[in-house]
């Protein structure tokens, strides 16, 4: 979801982007810490993606 710079005034039902690629639950995302749109996310499929979300694709797989 993107907020807004003034903030949430009503509820978000639609994301930005929809990241598709794990087969099982994920259980872990985090961001990069200081590289921008940089998601790790990692899954009980036994794969960890990294993202670039802005652009919706995975930049790695391990």
């Amino acid at each position: 979801w993107q907020i807004p710079d003034g903030g949430i005034t009503s509820t978000l039902t639609e994301p930005t982007v929809d990241l598709v690629a794990h087969q099982r639950r994920v259980g872990q995302i985090v961001w990069h810490p200081s590289a921008l749109n940089v998601l790790l996310s990692a899954g009980s499929d036994m794969k960890i993606f990294i993202w670039n979300v802005s652009k919706s694709t995975i930049l790695s797989t391990i």
